[in-house]
């Protein structure tokens, strides 16, 4: 019988923090914590006193209040006045996108209002935003290049296109963007974390810790921060680093359930504290219960102390929860095989095969071979 090892996942690295930045003509912030930019004196200079200046006011202040409907009907009026004026159009695209996700219908507008004024640095950042929303994030970094060409200094535009690059896994030109970013506002905070994250991809984990550490001392009730600057730690062996980071996590938030899991995984991959990740493992459940990479994990510390029926129930939770969770299937069938139950192990491992890419398809049949020609 050959013994084969269970596959731990690790900690879970948080998704980047902090998305596109929204900017709109009204110099006035939409939303807390968007940094929006001066408007243009010529751009407000440009709005006449007549009915379709009282309507852009008037739809600017019911988008401050967060009534978007009400905006919207504003901005259609506006263009029904002045049909060839690029603010309303701008407005209207920017509440499409913001208020409603309509990133579709934003386009449209934000295509008017370059088309009218085709040096619209905000009208080109937001359609650049809504193109990266609708999956189109070369059609995105183009269009922050036209903004950057067209205002070197706009800390917003560097920020965006370096988000479109990380998504496209361009990591390195992401970091060229986050570094003009902080170049142009060092005490950036979402720069600083997705510069760290894009380190991070890299495998540049000392350098990710070092922006991750910057990013705390700007905020240090950052729960995520800890979560990645704790990861990275792991990934160079700095077990008990990752555990003190990990554990201040869960001091700041203490119903946090992926830092208990995180905390756990380490616990048991890295320190082989296997009943003290089982206690975060079960903290974790105890927190949310719907997550199969929870029982996953737990089953397999249950597995290094010798409780197999223990292990076996986590599995079969975790793939009640995700019934396509091909490591799930694996691990069990590992302990199937282990007890002689070799036609359910097969079809496990099978199952695992099925549910992954080709290339690790072929390497779990490799594995399982012997034993399934022996069922067959």
């Amino acid at each position: 019988m050959n013994q084969r090892k269970i596959i731990f996942l690790g900690v879970v690295l948080p998704l980047l923090s902090a998305g596109h930045v929204f900017p709109i003509v009204h110099p006035a912030k939409l939303v807390a914590q968007v940094i929006a930019p001066a408007t243009p004196k010529n751009i407000l200079d440009n709005i006449s006193a007549d009915k379709y200046g009282d309507y852009i006011q008037s739809g600017m202040k019911k988008a401050q209040a967060g009534d978007f409907d009400g905006a919207l009907k504003d901005f259609d009026r506006a263009i029904e006045i002045e049909p060839e004026n690029s603010i309303a159009y701008y407005n209207r695209g920017t509440i499409k996108a913001k208020g409603f996700d309509d990133y579709a219908s934003a386009l449209l507008d934000l295509d008017k209002a370059i088309q009218l004024n085709p040096s619209y640095l905000d009208a080109l950042n937001n359609r650049g935003n809504s193109k990266y929303e609708l999956g189109d994030y070369q059609g995105a970094i183009s269009d922050y290049s036209k903004a950057i060409r067209l205002n070197p200094a706009d800390v917003i535009v560097y920020f965006n296109r370096g988000i479109a690059r990380n998504h496209l896994k361009d990591y390195q030109g992401a970091i060229v963007d986050f570094n003009q970013a902080i170049i142009l506002n060092p005490s950036y905070l979402d720069a600083l974390n997705n510069r760290g994250n894009s380190k991070y991809e890299l495998g540049d984990y000392q350098g990710a810790i070092s922006d991750y550490n910057k990013a705390i001392r700007l905020n240090p009730a950052d729960v995520d921060v800890y979560h990645k600057i704790g990861s990275a730690r792991a990934n160079l062996g700095d077990y008990q680093g990752a555990i003190i980071d990990l554990s201040k996590a869960i001091k700041l938030d203490s119903m946090n359930a992926t830092s208990f899991y995180n905390r756990g995984s380490v616990k048991s991959k890295g320190l082989n504290d296997i009943n003290g990740a089982i206690k975060d493992f079960d903290m974790a459940i105890e927190i949310n219960s719907k997550y199969d990479r929870f029982y996953n994990n737990r089953a397999n510390a249950k597995k290094k102390l010798g409780d197999y029926t223990g292990a076996i129930a986590d599995y079969n939770r975790a793939i009640k929860i995700n019934s396509k969770y091909s490591l799930a299937y694996y691990n069990r069938a590992i302990i199937k095989e282990e007890f002689g139950q070799d036609e359910s192990a097969c079809n496990d491992y099978k199952l695992a095969a099925k549910y992954v890419d080709a290339s690790l398809a072929k390497w779990i049949n490799s594995q399982a071979k012997s034993l399934c020609l022996g069922v067959n």
